[in-house]
């Protein structure tokens, strides 16, 4: 509303300021009594007037009278007191000086500047207006005559018409210049038309721009914190950072494991987490610092740090502070975000886009480290590079073969001899040779190969169970692991039936392995696909039990066969407390009905620790290396086979 009369006000005064200028106008509003005389009627206030100071004041030739802004303000007065006023002695001559000085008037008109050419006693501004360059005031003046009470009354009636009215007066008065022709008050009039429309014009424009500018700025604020998004991100780099002070300023790319932390918390959660962060990050940001959110748990920060040894405390700081914070509300969370840095010094002819590439792969690096934040530096750049020529390289390989199946054999405890192997896939890159899960697990998920790399390395396992259907082998089985993403589709359990009905061979010996986070995830999916395989006689095995994602009340809803238990959670029982935690656990299991596998066994003092609390199987360097297919068979030996093995016999 207040935006609405500053704009109508302002249109008004443009107005009334181009009519003064041009001097034209409308159609007069009134007159007052004017006569030739030096004196009127007794009960009237006499007034002189000037003649010459159109549109305010003037003499009209025409109607003999005087007439202008003040006349018709004086008739408002007449109407609001009942003081009739009287222009004495009118003519074109102006005799104000004359006549006050005389005493023949009560008041007169003069303007500011030039209130000592007339004898007044007080003067009373009444209308300031633009004319010839300069801010003029027109005053009433009132002569030494004039009573008191007189002024009063005037004085009070003048107080109660308002701007608006002086400038409606002023606009009815512009037009009426009596030394202008027809064609010239035409002329005016349009170029006053002209004017008028360029004023608007500019009004409109100057409106829009500053809507602009609001649009501009509220496209900059994200949703969610109400801090900076990505636009104001890209802003901030480009427009607010000098190329010089660039030097001295760092991207810090922050970031927490949002499908880790869903997974565990669920959605909601999530966004509270980023608006707490948020919060705590804004209250310790520099007032030459700037504060983004990017996307979902990802937030950037471009701060003053010109040493190598200042970025790295203000970056610690920052992130260690912030996961401070966030325990209060979360104790279970620790170390929920992660840092990384790109000191702008380094890459000093970079764009906004590519400090903050560079800032992530300082993240990447502070994730594979196991620490808070790293400064990017050359080879993780590099690194970067190689992961991106493997991610264009990747859905070629699994078409063409590139993945392979490899086995490290698993022993029983019981009879000490090989039961069966588990299926590991391993990439065999023209480029850079043989690579492991860890260095390209990522990449699949990431580019929507993960599902085609799965039903792959499951087609081979099912090649080689057939391959391995004559004694002593077929006493083996394999065990092929699942992801996720895979486990969790409608056609899961059509797809596999489908390659394997491709292959003879004893469905009891193929184990479908999947982790337990995939259960915590979509637990009703998973459930039915893991129901249709069992039915179908394939065996399910639970992948890294021990690493938090799921309790035991999933080994109880589901149709479990075998428990395989981690690796690090083995490596860390060195204690008698955890020793007996682990035997407490083997036991649960075994009342669940199903076996216990206890992987990454590297010594003997493990195995033989394990053989005393009733584990069934063991799987660990300390009996086999994880060998490629065509060296799997020189390491086995008929009398290295169990004769009966426990998983596949149990039923």
């Amino acid at each position: 509303m207040n935006d609405c009369r500053k704009f109508y006000k302002s249109l008004i005064i443009c107005i009334f300021s181009i009519a003064m200028i041009l001097n034209i106008g409308l159609p007069v509003y009134a007159a007052v009594y004017t006569v030739p005389s030096d004196s009127g009627e007794a009960d009237t206030v006499y007034v002189a007037g000037n003649p010459n100071t159109y549109p305010l004041e003037y003499y009209s030739k025409e109607d003999k009278a005087f007439c202008g802004v003040f006349p018709d303000m004086l008739k408002v007065v007449s109407e609001k007191t009942g003081i009739s006023f009287t222009y004495i002695s009118a003519s074109f001559e102006n005799r104000q000086k004359e006549l006050s000085r005389n005493n023949q008037v009560e008041l007169l008109t003069v303007l500011s500047d030039k209130q000592n050419e007339c004898k007044v006693n007080e003067l009373l501004p009444v209308l300031k207006f633009y004319s010839k360059g300069e801010n003029t005031t027109y005053c009433i003046g009132f002569t030494e005559i004039t009573s008191p009470e007189l002024i009063g009354k005037i004085k009070n009636a003048f107080s109660e018409i308002s701007e608006e009215e002086k400038m409606g007066f002023l606009l009815a008065n512009s037009s009426n210049d009596p030394e202008l022709n027809n064609k010239d008050r035409l002329i005016k009039i349009i170029i006053s038309s002209i004017s008028f429309l360029i004023v608007i014009c500019g009004i409109i424009a100057i409106v829009a721009v500053k809507r602009k500018k609001h649009s501009n700025q509220d496209s900059m604020i994200d949703e969610l914190t109400g801090i900076g998004n990505a636009e104001y991100y890209n802003y901030a780099f480009e427009k607010l950072l000098s190329r010089q002070s660039k030097n001295l300023y760092a991207v810090v790319y922050l970031a927490c494991e949002v499908e880790k932390i869903s997974i565990e918390c669920g959605e909601k959660t999530i966004k509270e987490i980023e608006r707490y962060a948020a919060a705590q990050l804004n209250s310790k940001i520099a007032s030459a610092e700037y504060l983004a959110r990017i996307n979902d748990g990802v937030f950037v920060m471009l701060i003053q740090a010109p040493t190598e040894k200042e970025c790295a405390s203000k970056m610690f700081e920052v992130v260690d502070n912030l996961n401070l914070y966030l325990q209060e509300f979360y104790p279970n969370m620790a170390n929920a975000f992660s840092a990384g840095a790109s000191r702008l010094c380094e890459h000093p002819d970079c764009n906004a886009e590519t400090a903050f590439y560079n800032a992530k792969q300082g993240y990447f690096a502070a994730l594979r480290s196991n620490t808070s934040a790293v400064i990017t530096c050359e080879s993780h750049l590099t690194q970067d590079r190689r992961q991106g020529k493997l991610r264009k390289d990747v859905a070629n390989a699994v078409t063409d073969g590139e993945f392979r199946v490899y086995l490290q054999f698993i022993n029983e405890n019981k009879s000490g001899k090989i039961c069966g192997a588990e299926a590991l896939s391993r990439w065999q890159n023209k480029e850079y040779g043989i690579l492991r899960p860890h260095e390209y697990i990522s990449i699949l998920k990431e580019t929507g190969q993960i599902i085609a790399h799965d039903y792959k390395m499951f087609s081979a396992v099912c090649s080689q169970l057939e391959i391995w259907n004559a004694e002593p082998y077929n006493r083996l089985f394999l065990t092929c692991n699942f992801t996720r993403t895979s486990l969790s589709q409608n056609d899961f359990f059509d797809r596999i039936s489908e390659i394997s009905s491709n292959y003879k061979f004893e469905r009891r010996r193929l184990v479908l392995e999947i982790t337990e986070d995939s259960i915590a995830e979509n637990s009703k999916a998973v459930s039915e696909n893991i129901s249709k395989c069992r039915r179908a006689g394939f065996k399910i095995a639970i992948d890294d039990m021990g690493t938090g994602f799921s309790s035991f009340a999933d080994l109880y809803d589901n149709e479990i066969d075998l428990v395989k238990i981690d690796g690090e959670f083995i490596a860390s029982c060195t204690s008698e407390r955890r020793q007996t935690m682990l035997s407490n656990i083997i036991t649960l299991v075994h009342k669940s009905g199903a076996k216990v596998l206890c992987e990454g066994v590297e010594n003997l003092g493990q195995a033989e620790f394990l053989n005393t609390i009733n584990c069934d199987m063991m799987q660990g360097f300390y009996f086999s290396k994880i060998l490629p297919l065509v060296e799997c068979e020189k390491f086995l030996k008929n009398e290295n086979i169990t004769e009966n093995s426990t998983l596949i016999k149990s039923e």
